[in-house]
Parts: structure tokens; C-alpha cells; sequence
């Protein structure tokens, strides 16, 4: 006796490592909610908490509130490695996917492609570097304090945590699930959005301009090595720019 199946069951993917619509976008809103519901619980929290008459006075003010950029990181990189072990069985491996083991002219490729890129996202974005809450947030952490222990670990999570974890989640997750059931237009648009509302090192707009060049280097790529490399190398250019022009403003 033939089995009859359902069409949705004969369109479905084969992977079954495979994230649905459904599953993707619900993370996409997870982290968007979690983006902004943490942070900014946590500076009502220190609001509320350093006016109260024992601790009230606008040094302490200032002191609480730069706390708010490395806990908006650290909030950050909990959520991505939330998601990755959630869905790890989800993730796309590093490297070129057509290779069990990736040749060095192949991985020497995809580092000067990413590094490229990141150069060139910089570029683009020279003049909205500095736009938004998160990028002032960034310079008044780092010049209150730049030799400090804490802040070298956060700018070390900045550049070497977050990259990898990042590029793990919206590309090789989000977006590889969305480029199965959607136009890779709207994948890209959808996971850029999201990316550069919550991402937390720059403002939105360069954030928005990063997001979009990763999605586009990912799709011609299928590496997540290429599309860190990219990541972390604009962080350190567009960085690098930002306290330079902080530094000159003084």
C-alpha cells in the first residue's frame, strides 16, 4: 500500500540540521527583544539605584552609567552563545564548504577577501562611524580608563569573542535557514536589520552598512571564516577612526 504524503512534506528540506522560517525569524525576535530589554533594564536599574540619598552625586552618575557599554557587550555574547548551543547542530563549519580539509591558498583567499572587505565597509561607512548611542558609549568607556584590566578584556571581546560568535549566529544560522525558504534579498535585509539594531559595538548605521556586506559576502562565499575575518577587521579599522577623532576633539 502506497503512502501518501502531504505537499508541505514533499517541499520540505532535506537537511534536518535545517532551521524553519518560523524558528529563524522567532530567533531573530528573541534577540531583538533581548537587545534592547537588557541594557535598558539595566540603566533604569543604575538610574534609579545611584539617585538614591546614600550613593546620589554626579560622579558616581557618570561611573554607573559607562558600566553600561561593557554590559550591553557582555549581554551580547551570552545571547549569541545562547543561540549557538541551542541550534549548534545548526552551525556552518568554518572554512570552504566543498573541502573536508581546506587548502592554504584556498584559507589565505578568504583572509584577504575578509580583510578586504572589513577595509571596505570602513570606507563606506567613515561618516556614520561615530552616529549613535553605542559608539559615544564606546569612546567615553575606553578614555575614562584605557589602561585599565577591564578594559582591555572588553575591547579583547570586541575584537576576538564577538566576531566569531556573531558571524556563527546571523550567518550561519539565521541566514542559512532564511537563504532555504527566502529570496536572498530578503534574507539579507532581514538579518542585516536585526544585526545592526543590536549589534553593539558601533550605531546603527554602520552597523546596517556591515551587516549588508557580510550578508553579500556570505552568499558568494559560504565561509564563515571569510565573513569573521570581515567582521572583526572593521571593528578594529572603524575603532581605531573613532578614538582618533576623539582623541582630536580634546
Amino acid at each position: 500500500m502506497v503512502e501518501m504524503r502531504q505537499p508541505s512534506e514533499l517541499n520540505a528540506p532535506a537537511d534536518p540540521n535545517g532551521l524553519s522560517v518560523r524558528a529563524a525569524l522567532g530567533t531573530m525576535g528573541v534577540l531583538l527583544l533581548l537587545g534592547y530589554a537588557l541594557p535598558l533594564s539595566y540603566a533604569r536599574f543604575v538610574n534609579w539605584y545611584v539617585r538614591r540619598p546614600p550613593f546620589s552625586g554626579p560622579g558616581l552618575v557618570s561611573q554607573w552609567l559607562l558600566s553600561l557599554y561593557p554590559v550591553t557587550v557582555a549581554f551580547f555574547l551570552l545571547e549569541m552563545l545562547a543561540v549557538i548551543l541551542i541550534y549548534r547542530q545548526a552551525t556552518t563549519s568554518y572554512g570552504s564548504p566543498k573541502h573536508d580539509k581546506t587548502p592554504p591558498l584556498v584559507l589565505l583567499r578568504s583572509a584577504f577577501i575578509g580583510v578586504g572587505t572589513g577595509l571596505a565597509v570602513t570606507a563606506v561607512g567613515y561618516f556614520v562611524i561615530a552616529r549613535g548611542p553605542s559608539a559615544r558609549l564606546l569612546v567615553g568607556f575606553i578614555l575614562s580608563c584605557p589602561l585599565c584590566a577591564h578594559t582591555a578584556v572588553v575591547m579583547s571581546i570586541l575584537v576576538f569573542a564577538l566576531p566569531p560568535v556573531t558571524e556563527m549566529v546571523f550567518r550561519g544560522i539565521i541566514m542559512e535557514s532564511l537563504l532555504r525558504h527566502r529570496q536572498p534579498v530578503v534574507a539579507a535585509v532581514a538579518g542585516s536589520l536585526v544585526f545592526a539594531l543590536i549589534w553593539p559595538a558601533f550605531g546603527f548605521w554602520f552597523g546596517l552598512i556591515l551587516g549588508i556586506a557580510l550578508s553579500i559576502l556570505y552568499q558568494s562565499t559560504r565561509s564563515l571564516l571569510t565573513c569573521t575575518l570581515a567582521n572583526a577587521t572593521a571593528t578594529v579599522t572603524a575603532g581605531t577612526l573613532l578614538l582618533c577623532r576623539a582623541l582630536r576633539a580634546l
